[in-house]
């Protein structure tokens, strides 16, 4: 039985794995899911979707399961209770199967139809170990406290 899953591994390893921590985000989702799959659908990159549900109490989980289907690539994680983005960065990263890992957020507020100029980057140049995307600006829910917030952590970093 091993080696079935070695050689299905083998055929079918994906280049990319996106790690996409949802939690409560059934209204958009799906959308998230879509734009990165045709990102990488417009690739010549085999890649799989990691998408964990982070114990979200709306229908992010039936969303997620819905896409899972439509999306041969998307793979559901659904975690019993809430651990946080870097505990579902942490695990999804350990449960990749791609040489290239990518962390993103499914609340719409980062261009993920960029993550394949991101790959590039990387395989193009042997000299870069990491690549980070940055947003020019601060979207989302509590914007004014987060800017502050951000500027003094760069700062003390």
């Amino acid at each position: 039985m091993a080696a079935a899953q070695d050689l299905e591994d083998a055929i079918v390893r994906p280049h990319v794995s996106v790690v996409l921590p949802c939690y409560n985000e059934e209204a958009h989702v799906l959308l998230e899911i879509q734009r990165i799959c045709a990102a990488l659908d417009a690739t010549d990159y085999p890649y799989e979707v990691l998408a964990v549900d982070d114990a979200s109490t709306d229908k992010t989980l039936e969303v997620l399961r819905k896409a899972e289907i439509e999306y041969p690539s998307v793979k559901v994680v659904a975690f019993n209770r809430n651990g946080g983005a870097g505990t579902v960065r942490r695990i999804g990263s350990k449960m990749a199967r791609g040489d290239v890992v990518v962390w993103t957020d499914a609340d719409m507020s980062y261009p993920n139809e960029r993550i394949p100029e991101l790959v590039e980057m990387l395989d193009f140049n042997a000299d870069i170990d990491q690549v980070v995307g940055a947003r020019k600006a601060e979207m989302g829910s509590h914007r004014l406290l987060r800017i502050p917030a951000k500027w003094v952590i760069r700062k003390i970093a």
